[in-house]
């Protein structure tokens, strides 16, 4: 038993390192050689927010935006399987997923947010004790001008790298714990 449990605790581990890898990959690319307002556009893109008159002109003039919406696309696809598999798994309703499917991109704000190196770190795993749910945690929306004072990141790169490599570990360290608790040998009971 505890060779099994040592496995699959290297198999989750490993699972979690390539959804971070992923997640770094999808984020560089939504971002290669865009500027901040391309990358706003994107953004509007990923979410199938209208875009204004100004924002169509651009993506005509601009070449790099065709391998953009590309990754786009890619890390879409990402996301929606990830929170289809999160909603049947039952960490997300599946009300709150078929609401938001095709559309859903993070909310995060600038004053939260850690830079690449630090999200580097939090690489280096250390034994799982719980879920870490709250991503699933039900929240009011954030009224539009609180959001701009609170600096929400428009650019997808960020968020959709985060959100991808915050449900991969959640949904691998879930299936861990499921099969611990599927084997009874492998805990301790509690007093």
């Amino acid at each position: 038993a505890p060779r099994e449990y040592i496995r699959l605790h290297r198999r989750t581990r490993a699972e979690i390192m390539a959804g971070a890898e992923k997640a770094m990959e999808r984020g560089k690319a939504l971002s290669k050689g865009l500027t901040q307002k391309e990358q706003q556009v994107l953004g509007k893109i990923f979410r199938k927010e209208a875009l204004t008159n100004e924002d169509v002109l651009s993506l005509r003039r601009n070449e790099r935006m065709i391998d953009a919406i590309e990754a786009a696309k890619a890390a879409r696809a990402e996301l929606d399987s990830l929170g289809g598999e999160a909603a049947m798994k039952g960490l997300l309703s599946e009300e709150a997923f078929v609401r938001n499917y095709g559309r859903y991109m993070p909310r995060m704000y600038r004053r939260y947010n850690l830079n690449w190196e630090q999200i580097l770190d939090q690489y280096r795993l250390s034994k799982p004790s719980k879920l870490d749910l709250d991503r699933f945690m039900k929240r009011t929306d954030i009224p539009e001008e609180v959001r701009v004072l609170m600096g929400e990141i428009k650019e997808p790169a960020f968020p959709v790298a985060k959100g991808i490599y915050q449900l991969t570990k959640t949904l691998a360290q879930r299936d861990l714990f499921d099969r611990i608790a599927a084997n009874p040998q492998w805990s301790v009971p509690a007093e």
